[in-house]
């Protein structure tokens, strides 16, 4: 592609696959470019994935720290390794007390910031290994809690132990910030309904703006190459930060990684203290850099250029 510095594709991981097995074949129609996929899904998840192509690689934590929904299918009373139904069974539970009721009761708890405990199979990292590698070598891998954010959950579907359901099952949407572990989270709203669940399926909804009503599977990109521009995102689409638009003989400036004077741009930019990046656009809205302003708001100051 001509002139193509980077962007974003909205992948449709399928399942069954890894995330880094998912991107791969991108590398063959973007050999130049580096690719990176952003919030990586379990192999057995499947949903929106989006791809970093290029510079846009650069952007990838700015992404990274929007909202993200999820559909998730618990099993209540059967507790795996690895928390989901990938794993070995390692604890049963009773679950005739398990209703609608007491699920909806249970879910209000989980509203707003909460502390969560990674599963101890997954890519948390413990004095520079991975903690799915400490468990596969017979290690017990010491993770601590961390906060993170449910925005909203809904419950689709509640489906009761019967003699087609083996177990009880609730379906829910999951609308949460960054870092929080869906499997995890089906391991501790089983442990506040007084039993053990797993994860049983997981389809990401939405990554940011990008959903999977506007999504791609690797198969229709690949089978229409020659339209690839229309697959690509451009960066400036996904990244929600104030914007500044620069004058053009300050672009060359901010190129080279200088700094350049707040005092010419003052008119436009609403500096508030929980700001801490900007994105600055040339004229034509094309991103050329994420900046910050120096601490005595005098200057602003290239962090990440993209040009």
């Amino acid at each position: 592609m001509e002139n193509f510095s980077g962007g974003f594709i909205n992948l449709y991981k399928e399942a069954n696959i890894s995330s880094l097995q998912s991107s791969r074949p991108l590398k063959r129609i973007f050999l130049e470019k580096k690719i990176g996929h952003i919030g990586t899904l379990d192999p057995a998840a499947e949903g929106v994935l989006p791809i970093a192509i290029g510079k846009a690689t650069k952007l990838i934590d700015f992404v990274l720290k929007d909202s993200k929904t999820y559909k998730a299918i618990i099993d209540f009373g059967i507790e795996t390794d690895t928390l989901d139904l990938e794993g070995k069974i390692i604890r049963t539970e009773n679950t005739d007390h398990i209703n609608e009721s007491l699920i909806k009761k249970k879910l209000k708890k989980f509203i707003g910031e909460i502390n969560q405990v990674p599963p101890e199979y997954s890519a948390i990292k413990i004095s520079g290994q991975r903690a799915y590698e400490m468990k596969r070598k017979g290690e017990n891998p010491k993770i601590s809690a961390r906060k993170t954010k449910i925005h909203k959950i809904h419950l689709i579907k509640f489906v009761e132990k019967n003699q087609n359901c083996q177990r009880p099952k609730v379906e829910l949407e999951i609308e949460c910030a960054t870092g929080f572990y869906v499997r995890s989270f089906a391991r501790d709203l089983s442990y506040e309904c007084k039993t053990v669940g797993t994860l049983a399926h997981l389809q990401r909804l939405s990554v940011s703006s990008l959903d999977i009503n506007n999504s791609y599977k690797i198969k229709e990109i690949l089978e229409n190459q020659q339209r690839i521009s229309d697959f690509i995102i451009p960066m400036n689409k996904l990244i929600k930060l104030p914007k500044i638009i620069l004058f053009e003989q300050d672009i060359g400036l901010i190129q080279n990684g200088k700094f350049i004077a707040m005092k010419n741009y003052n008119p436009q930019i609403n500096i508030q203290k929980d700001n801490d990046h900007y994105m600055c656009v040339d004229k034509n809205e094309k991103i050329v850099c994420i900046a910050k302003i120096d601490s005595q708001d005098q200057f602003i100051k290239p962090f990440k250029v993209l040009i």
